[in-house]
C-alpha cells in the first residue's frame, strides 16, 4: 500500500503561474509554470483563466437606391417589383419620380407598407415581395424614360441576393444600340446578369444565358463579358433606346464581400462623444446606442469645386473626370443630387441645382449655372458657370464653393479580404463644408470633425457623423480646388504636426503606381491641400531604400516606419519647408504584416516572417523569445491578413493570424500577449479584424444566464459597466462581435486545451519520481467539468490515466479544491486539461505530490 505521508508537495510555479505558453526550451527543462500548449485560456495575475466567449453586437445594414421602373410619358398609376434584396426593412422605403414639369415627388414609407407622396399621391410597398404601386394625383405625366427610384434598407447577411447589386450602367443615346463596360464588383457570376432599358418599343429586359449571351424580352440581343464587365445590347427591329434614359445592370458578384474590414470610432469633437463605425468590403454602418443596431451610411455631402478668380467674361467650366482623373464616388443614384453654390464668406447659399434623373443638372431659376451634367455610373460632374449675371453686373467670386449632396446607389468600397482599413480622426478649422445652415462667424458649426478612412484600394474617404465625402487631393497647384483627385489611394493616414500624412500613396502623376517609400503631407491645418509644388504648402519625402513601407505607428513624438526589411523613424524637424525627415534604425528585421503592428507606450511591435519584433526608437529586436518558433505557424503567404490590437483593460495585445498547419488564407487564430506579465497564449478564434467600442449600458440581473456565483468577474468589474472600453471583433460573415463576453463564441462552445510541461522534480539528481496525486485549486463553478489526461515519460500520444473533476465547492467560498490520485512512477509526468465547454472559470493553482523512485535508466 502506498504511504502518502512520504510524498513531498511541489507548488507549481511557486504558487503563481506567469510564464504561460513557452517554446524556447525543451519541455522537461522549461520553467515550472510553463505550458507546451495554452489554447483558449490565458495567464492573468498569476492564474489560469479560461477565456470568455463572444456575443453578437450586431450585423451591418445596407441601403440601396435603384431604378425600379420608368416613366412612360403618362400620368396616373405605376407598379412593379423590387426583388434585388428582400426582405425590406419596414419604414425604410423612399420612392421618387419626376414629371414633365420638373417636379420631383417623394413617397415615404410609414412603416405599415403605405407610401405617401409629397405632392399628395399615394402608394404601397410589400416588404416581403418587393411589390410596389403608386398612383399620382399630379396630372402632369412622368417623363418618358425617366427613372422611378426606390431607396430602401435591408440586412445583407440575411437578405436574398446577398452578393447582388443593381446599378445604372449607362444612359441611352437615342440610338439603336448601346455598349459600355461596368467595372464594379467583378467578376460577374455566369447566368446572373440582367439588363433593363427603356426603348421606343417599351421597357425591355435582357437576361443572361450563362454563356455570355443576353436575350431580350422583346426580341433584342446582347452580350456580356463576366470578367471585364463589357456589355452590348441591340433592341429588335427599328427600336431605339430612349435618349438619356438610365440602362440598368444587375448581377451576382464575389461571395466574400461581407467580411468586416474595419472597426473604428468617429469622434464628434463638438461634444467629445464617439460613434462606432464598421466597414466591410463594400460599405459602412454606424452603431445606434439607442436602438442598439447598426444603421447604413449611403449619403454624400462634399465640396466638389472651389471657384478660382472671377470670370474674365467667358464661361468657366469644372470637370472632376477629365483625362487622367478618376471621380471619387461612382454609382450615384439618379434624382438624389442637390448642388449648391455657396458664398463661403457669408455662408449663404447663392443658388441650388438638382439632377433630373437623366444626367442633366438643372435649376428652376438658374442665373450662375450655364450647364451641368452628371455621369451616374462614373460619378463625373461637368459644371459650367456663366461669366456675369443679369440684370445686375455681378459675378461669382473667387473661393466660392460648389457643394453636392447625393445618395449612392449601392457599394462605395471595392476592396477584397486583404484590404483592411487604417484610420484617424481630425478636425482642423479649415476642413469645412459651408452650407446655408452654417454661419462662417460661428466656429461651433465646424467642430464636429472627420473620420479619415483608407483601405489602399479606394480613394481616402471621410465621415462626419452623417455623410461621406472624398476630397480631391491635388498634388499640382494647377489642380487645387478643381475637383481633380490626384491621390487615388493610400496604405495609411495619420495626423502629425498639424498636417495630414498620407502613407504609401498611389498618384496619377506616378501613372497609377504606388510610391512604396513615400509619405505625403498636407499644408499645416489644411488637410486637403496636398499640393507639393508650392513652397510651405504640402510636400513629399521618400526614404532612401528600395523597401516598401508596411506600417506606420506613433511612438511618443515620432513615427516608427516598419518596412519589408528595415526599420526607420519619421521625425518632425520644425522647418516649414522641410518639416519631416527619415532616419534608418535597422536593416535586418522585417515587417510582413501591414495591419499587425501595435502601439505601446514605450515600443512599437511588428509581425514579420523572421519573428515578432519591437522598436523602442533606438533599436529593433525580437520580443518573442518565449515563443521563439511561433511565427512559423503564421502562413507565410497570408501575412496581409494579420491584424494587431492593444486592449489595456486586460493588459493584452491580440494578433490575428492565419495558421500554417491548415494552410489558412484567412485569420484563424489569435496570438495573445499579456504585456504586463510577459506571457503568451493561443485562442482558436477566426476573426478578420479587431477594434474598440464603448459599452452602451450596464449589465443587469436580467442579462445573467447563469447564477452570479458562477460569474468569472466581480459585479463591479470595469468590463460590466456602461461606457467601458470593449474589445470588438469582425468576422467573415458580416457580424460584429463583442469579445471577452459570454460563455461561448456566439453559440459555438469554447473548449480550453492546456498541456503542461514535463515534470520530474528529481531529474536533476538522475532519479525517477513516484507521482502520488495532484491538488487543483479553482473558482467554484459546478457546471464545469475538467478532464485531466496524464502522459508519462516521453510519450505524449498514449494516455496513461484520465480523471474528471467537477468544480464543486461551498457556494460563496473564495475557492474550491480537489485531489486527483495519480499513483504513477515515471521519468516524466505531463498532463492535459480540457473542459466541457459550458462556461469560463479560473484555475488558481496546482500542487504536485511526488517522491523519489530510483535512477533513470532510459
Amino acid at each position: 500500500m502506498t504511504n502518502l505521508s512520504t510524498f513531498q508537495p511541489f507548488l507549481i510555479g511557486s504558487g503563481t503561474t506567469k510564464t504561460g505558453f513557452f517554446q524556447y526550451l525543451e519541455s522537461w527543462v522549461k520553467p515550472e509554470d510553463a505550458f507546451d500548449t495554452l489554447e483558449d485560456a490565458y495567464i492573468n495575475r498569476g492564474q489560469i483563466w479560461k477565456r470568455e466567449g463572444q456575443t453578437l453586437l450586431g450585423v451591418l445594414k445596407y441601403c440601396s437606391d435603384e431604378v425600379v421602373g420608368f416613366g412612360t410619358g403618362a400620368s396616373g398609376a405605376y407598379s412593379g417589383t423590387m426583388n434585388t434584396h428582400l426582405t425590406i426593412l419596414a419604414g425604410s422605403v423612399v420612392l421618387k419620380t419626376i414629371n414633365a414639369g420638373g417636379t420631383i415627388e417623394t413617397y415615404t414609407d410609414n412603416g405599415a407598407q403605405v407610401l405617401t407622396g409629397s405632392e399628395g399621391s399615394a402608394g404601397t410597398i410589400n416588404y416581403t415581395t418587393g411589390a410596389w404601386t403608386i398612383t399620382s394625383v399630379v396630372t402632369m405625366a412622368l417623363v418618358n424614360g425617366s427613372p422611378i427610384m426606390m431607396d430602401y434598407t435591408y440586412t445583407p447577411s440575411s437578405a436574398t441576393g446577398q452578393n447582388k447589386n443593381k446599378s445604372v450602367a449607362a444612359l441611352g443615346t437615342g440610338a439603336a444600340t448601346r455598349a459600355g463596360t461596368f467595372t464594379k464588383n467583378l467578376p460577374m457570376t455566369a447566368g446572373s446578369v440582367i439588363m433593363t432599358a427603356r426603348q421606343s418599343n417599351g421597357t425591355e429586359t435582357y437576361t443572361d444565358n450563362g454563356a455570355n449571351v443576353l436575350t431580350g424580352s422583346a426580341g433584342g440581343t446582347g452580350t456580356i463579358n463576366y470578367t471585364t464587365g463589357a456589355w452590348f445590347i441591340d433592341p429588335a427591329g427599328a427600336a431605339t433606346i430612349v435618349n438619356n434614359s438610365p440602362i440598368t445592370i444587375s448581377f451576382t458578384g464575389p461571395s466574400t464581400t461581407l467580411t468586416i474590414m474595419g472597426i473604428n470610432q468617429w469622434n464628434n469633437e463638438a461634444n467629445n462623444t464617439f460613434t462606432l463605425c464598421v466597414e466591410d468590403c463594400r460599405r459602412m454602418s454606424t452603431y445606434d446606442i439607442n436602438t442598439q443596431t447598426f444603421d447604413p451610411v449611403c449619403t454624400v455631402n462634399e465640396t466638389l469645386f472651389i471657384t478660382p478668380n472671377a470670370s474674365n467674361g467667358s464661361v468657366v467650366s469644372f470637370d472632376n473626370g477629365s483625362t487622367g482623373i478618376t471621380p471619387t464616388f461612382p454609382l450615384i443614384a439618379p434624382l438624389s443630387i442637390t448642388m449648391t453654390l455657396v458664398n463661403t464668406l457669408s455662408g449663404a447659399t447663392v443658388e441650388t441645382w438638382q439632377d433630373n434623373g437623366m444626367g442633366t443638372i438643372n435649376a428652376p431659376t438658374a442665373t450662375y449655372l450655364a450647364s451641368g451634367k452628371v455621369d451616374y455610373t462614373t460619378g463625373r460632374f461637368e459644371i459650367s458657370l456663366v461669366p456675369t449675371v443679369d440684370p445686375a453686373p455681378t459675378t461669382w467670386q473667387s473661393g466660392w464653393a460648389i457643394n453636392v449632396s447625393l445618395t449612392l446607389q449601392n457599394d462605395y468600397f471595392s476592396g477584397d479580404q486583404s484590404n483592411l482599413f487604417n484610420w484617424t480622426n481630425w478636425e482642423p478649422s479649415t476642413n469645412r463644408i459651408v452650407t446655408s445652415a452654417a454661419n462662417a462667424e460661428d466656429p461651433t458649426q465646424f467642430q464636429q470633425g472627420f473620420l479619415y478612412l483608407t483601405n489602399n484600394v479606394d480613394p481616402i474617404t471621410l465621415f462626419n457623423g452623417t455623410d461621406l465625402s472624398r476630397p480631391a487631393f491635388a498634388v499640382k497647384q494647377a489642380n487645387l480646388g478643381l475637383g481633380k483627385n490626384e491621390i487615388t489611394k493610400a496604405l495609411d493616414v495619420k495626423t502629425f504636426a498639424s498636417r495630414l500624412l498620407i502613407v504609401r500613396p498611389t498618384t496619377t502623376i506616378s501613372n497609377g503606381n504606388p510610391d512604396p517609400q513615400s509619405i505625403r503631407w498636407s499644408a499645416q491645418f489644411q488637410p486637403t491641400n496636398t499640393v507639393s509644388d508650392i513652397p510651405g504648402s504640402g510636400g513629399e519625402l521618400s526614404a532612401a531604400t528600395s523597401d516598401w513601407i508596411q506600417s506606420t505607428k506613433f511612438l511618443k513624438d515620432f513615427i516608427v516606419v516598419s518596412m519589408q526589411n528595415s526599420t526607420w523613424t519619421f521625425r518632425f524637424t520644425g522647418s516649414a519647408f522641410a518639416p519631416f525627415q527619415f532616419f534608418r534604425l535597422n536593416a535586418t528585421k522585417n515587417c510582413s504584416a501591414p495591419y499587425g503592428s501595435i502601439e505601446f507606450d514605450d515600443m512599437i511591435t511588428a509581425m514579420g516572417s523572421k519573428g515578432l519584433t519591437y522598436c523602442d526608437g533606438n533599436a529593433t529586436e525580437r520580443y518573442d523569445l518565449k515563443i521563439f518558433d511561433q511565427f512559423e505557424d503564421i502562413n507565410a503567404t497570408s501575412f496581409t491578413q494579420c491584424f494587431g490590437q492593444r486592449f489595456d483593460a486586460l493588459n493584452q495585445s491580440w494578433m490575428l493570424y492565419p495558421d500554417s498547419v491548415s494552410n489558412a488564407t484567412l485569420s484563424t487564430k489569435v496570438l495573445l500577449y499579456n504585456y504586463m506579465e510577459d506571457s503568451w497564449a493561443i485562442f482558436n478564434m477566426p476573426l478578420s479584424c479587431l477594434g474598440l467600442g464603448f459599452g452602451v449600458r450596464d449589465n443587469t440581473w436580467a442579462d445573467m444566464t447563469f447564477p452570479w456565483e458562477e460569474a468569472s468577474s466581480p459585479w463591479n468589474s470595469y468590463l460590466e459597466q456602461k461606457e467601458s472600453l470593449r474589445l470588438l471583433g469582425g468576422d467573415f460573415a458580416g457580424q460584429v462581435l463583442q469579445l471577452n463576453d459570454g460563455a461561448d463564441d456566439n453559440g459555438t462552445p469554447v473548449i480550453m486545451n492546456i498541456l503542461t510541461k514535463k515534470y520530474n522534480p528529481y531529474a536533476k539528481d538522475g532519479l525517477r519520481a513516484n507521482f502520488g496525486y495532484l491538488d487543483v485549486y479553482y473558482t467554484v463553478n459546478p457546471e464545469v467539468t475538467l478532464t485531466f489526461n496524464f502522459f508519462v515519460d516521453n510519450n505524449s500520444n498514449a494516455v496513461a490515466l484520465t480523471q474528471n473533476i467537477a468544480l464543486v465547492g461551498t457556494t460563496g467560498a473564495d475557492y474550491g479544491w480537489q485531489r486527483i490520485f495519480v499513483n504513477i512512477q515515471a521519468s516524466q509526468l505531463q498532463w492535459q486539461i480540457v473542459d466541457n465547454g459550458l462556461t469560463s472559470f479560473r484555475i488558481l493553482g496546482q500542487i504536485l505530490w511526488a517522491r523519489e523512485a530510483g535512477r533513470i535508466t532510459q
